[in-house]
């Protein structure tokens, strides 16, 4: 999985000399900092661990982190600001299929041959599949998008396309709202592709951090959020062939499917988890599992 470590030569307590420094050592609930690019970075639930060279001056502590930020500084996951989460699974491009490449093949009979053209449609911020409005007054949208990479010869080019879940509110709000209802969708996705779903990127654009052009234009630079819960990629290939039904299937009822889905109910919170945890590949069993 995702590991967020902090090795700090030294300690951030400067008026004690370095065992008692060592020994003095506690968990920081924030940390700010700037890594090798001048990017900003934010650690959030440091908790320390290190040793102690009795020849130097001077310890080294680690410290091991929970969640991160790159881009900016925050106070914490409760801080509330106009916020837009984009989040990507490796599952959902096939569950609900992006469908922004056109390929075209064109007969050439000059020189005998075929004409294949790859296209897509270059919309900044990708293009909206559905958009629902929640009864809590959240935004959740299925967007897609491609891209283009390569070399500047132009000899290893690179051509995708992916889905993607963008989360918002029109109204202030903080990280762990907004990491609440990605939860609850990767718990949603599991189920309709019968696997355990995980975020593999979480993007955060934040209306105060942009950078404004001459034209008055703005561009909103993404913020990432890692998560050291996160268990890493998982190598078993996505067969779409497995599962319990894509989005194709609920296309029409997608918008009260996800209303009903994010709906209080507290009494369903024992149901999904238990239906999510059993697609959990497990080699002992207990008896909370039948």
């Amino acid at each position: 999985g995702e590991s967020i470590t902090l090795e700090l030569i030294g300690t951030f307590d400067k008026g004690n000399d370095a065992v008692v420094a060592f020994l003095n050592k506690s968990e920081e609930n924030v940390i700010h900092g700037a890594l090798e690019n001048a990017k900003k970075v934010t650690l959030l639930r440091c908790h320390p661990s290190g040793s102690v060279n009795f020849s130097s001056f001077f310890p080294i502590i680690r410290y091991t982190c929970i969640y991160c930020f790159i881009g900016r500084h925050y106070s914490g996951l409760d801080e509330e600001g106009s916020f837009r989460m984009a989040v990507h699974f490796p599952e959902l491009s096939y569950w609900c299929h992006p469908g922004v490449l056109t390929e075209t093949f064109r007969e050439d009979k000059e020189h005998e041959s075929q004409i294949i053209s790859l296209s897509f449609e270059a919309l900044f911020g990708g293009k909206t599949l559905t958009e629902v409005n929640l009864d809590d007054g959240f935004i959740i949208q299925l967007k897609a998008g491609a891209s283009l990479g390569g070399d500047h010869a132009m000899l290893n080019n690179e051509i995708g396309q992916s889905s993607w879940l963008e989360i918002s509110r029109s109204e202030r709000v903080s990280f762990n709202r907004l990491l609440s209802h990605v939860y609850k969708f990767e718990e949603f996705l599991s189920i309709a592709t019968m696997r355990v779903v995980e975020a593999s990127e979480i993007s955060i654009y934040d209306e105060d951090c942009y950078q404004e052009f001459d034209n008055g234009e703005k561009h909103h630079h993404a913020i990432y959020f890692v998560s050291s819960h996160w268990r890493g990629k998982d190598n078993e290939k996505v067969d779409s062939i497995q599962f319990l039904f894509g989005y194709d299937v609920i296309k029409e009822r997608f918008s009260e499917i996800m209303r009903s889905w994010y709906a209080d109910v507290n009494d369903m919170y024992p149901v999904r988890n238990n239906l999510v945890d059993s697609l959990e590949k497990k080699r002992v069993f207990s008896n909370m599992d039948f």
